[in-house]
């Protein structure tokens, strides 16, 4: 009995040992692999450099290939985002981890600009800024409202939790979840600067939570730091070109996909868009927030696409419209759930 006990208590003491000496990045899940980095970048439009934050997360997607979804800073403000999907070669149920084998999407770029998107918002006082149009802030949108000069948004903070622990430093490696938290303020159009000294007067906060099944939920909310009208503001978005050959809003009929197209609900809440198989499907909680559509003078668009010539279309929601006012110290925002699917399934995610 005491051989057999020390035994226990020696094989004790090594599995001990080993989950005190094993890296961060060796442990925990199967669902995903995470690759979470941060280097010096070079803004490619604007031709300086700064310190960029990028997050790769790789899932299974189909029998040939595995999904690789990329968020960093990027765009005119350097501001963080959905950046592009990428796909790696499926080796199996476990993802793959070459993530120096990525390649794009369906062969397409899609990180031109904002899935998460920007504002006509303008203060309510001391409209000091240099360039008082009604024009878009934050997102891809800097000064020139997407055509050059400073920014009009910042990221201030980007947090990686991995199975519920906050990572520290670059960090790779399998988990079965993931938690994304930044932080970004934007200017308004009437208190922007050309040299980029404008005033800020809103605070964004995302969250993402993500369990590698390539549903991605977001939940966003705005603090205002005083008191502004805003005339535009979609918040949800996507980039059409990897899935441009058809659109569905609700459970309607399929659309022609790379054009101008609108929903005829005045409550729209899930758009579906396709293309040789792929899926995407965007779907906004109408219970929540911003996505009651309580602040839209008009309800005659609530989700539509936007063609801005031939594979180069967008799809947007509307949930704010028309002149709202927002009071400081106040905090709003909308929840959504983007999911990436090959293959018509034979139920989509559920309508919230």
């Amino acid at each position: 009995m005491k051989i057999k006990r020390a035994l226990t208590l020696s094989v004790s003491a090594i599995i001990l040992a080993a989950t005190l000496i094993m890296p961060s990045g060796c442990s925990g899940g199967k669902n995903m692999y995470v690759s979470f980095k941060t280097y010096t970048d070079k803004n490619l439009t604007k031709y300086h450099e700064f310190q960029n934050t990028e997050i790769n997360v790789v899932s299974n997607y189909n029998d040939k290939n595995d999904f690789v979804m990329v968020l960093k800073k990027m765009g005119n403000n350097d501001i963080f985002n959905i950046y592009s999907p990428y796909v790696v070669e499926n080796i199996g149920e476990k993802p793959n981890n070459n993530l120096e084998e990525k390649t794009l999407f369906m062969n397409v770029n899609l990180g031109v600009s904002d899935w998460f998107g920007p504002y006509i918002v303008s203060a309510d006082n001391n409209a000091d800024g240099d360039r008082k149009m009604g024009e878009f802030t934050g997102g891809n949108h800097d000064y020139l409202n997407g055509s050059g000069g400073s920014a009009t948004g910042r990221t201030d903070s980007i947090t990686l939790k991995v199975n519920g622990k906050e990572v520290k430093g670059d960090y790779e490696g399998y988990a079965d979840e993931i938690d994304i938290y930044w932080t970004n303020y934007i200017q308004a159009n009437n208190t922007k600067k050309e040299d980029g000294s404008g005033r800020e007067v809103l605070k964004e906060m995302y969250h993402i939570n993500y369990k590698g099944d390539n549903e991605w939920h977001v939940d966003q909310q705005i603090e205002f730091l005083e008191d502004v009208t805003i005339q535009t503001y979609y918040g949800m978005q996507a980039i059409n070109t990897a899935w441009n050959e058809k659109v569905k809003f609700g459970d309607g009929e399929w659309l022609e996909g790379d054009t101008t197209v609108q929903s005829e609900s005045e409550a729209e809440n899930k758009i579906t868009l396709c293309k040789s198989e792929n899926y995407l499907e965007l779907n906004l909680d109408t219970t929540y927030g911003l996505g009651k559509r309580e602040h839209m003078g008009s309800l005659s668009k609530t989700a539509f696409v936007s063609s801005y010539g031939k594979n180069n279309s967008k799809t947007y929601y509307f949930i704010v419209q028309g002149s709202q006012k927002f009071s400081a110290g106040t905090i709003d925002g909308w929840k959504g759930t983007y999911k990436f699917y090959y293959g018509e399934p034979t139920a989509t995610t559920s309508e919230q």
